[in-house]
């Protein structure tokens, strides 16, 4: 069973989700939304920082600054107006992965 965790969901329903493996390896799950296919992408942690600067990108940059924080804000500080949060749920879940989605 892998560990997941929402990193950010788009307005149009796309989500994407931090995932840790049963192996501890580490990657983002992309979930296109419904109208487009629902296809579902294993993505490099590399490879999706380098494809863009989206909020879901920055998300995970902010995610990733909340390891350092020095203490003074617990959701990691402020955040560019132009890339607002969106809520899709809260925390990290357990999540059931078949092996024919990898």
């Amino acid at each position: 069973m892998a560990k997941a965790r929402k990193l950010y969901c788009s307005p149009n329903g796309d989500r994407w989700y931090l995932i840790r493996d049963a192996s501890g390896e580490v990657f983002v799950r992309h979930e296109a939304n419904r109208a487009s296919g629902g296809h579902v992408a294993l993505i490099e942690i590399g490879t999706f920082l380098g494809s863009g600067r989206g909020p879901e990108q920055q998300e995970l940059l902010r995610l990733i600054g909340t390891l350092v924080n020095d203490g003074t804000a617990q959701d990691g500080g402020s955040r560019p107006a132009s890339h607002p949060r969106t809520r899709c749920g809260q925390g990290s879940a357990d999540l059931e992965q078949s092996q024919s989605d990898r």
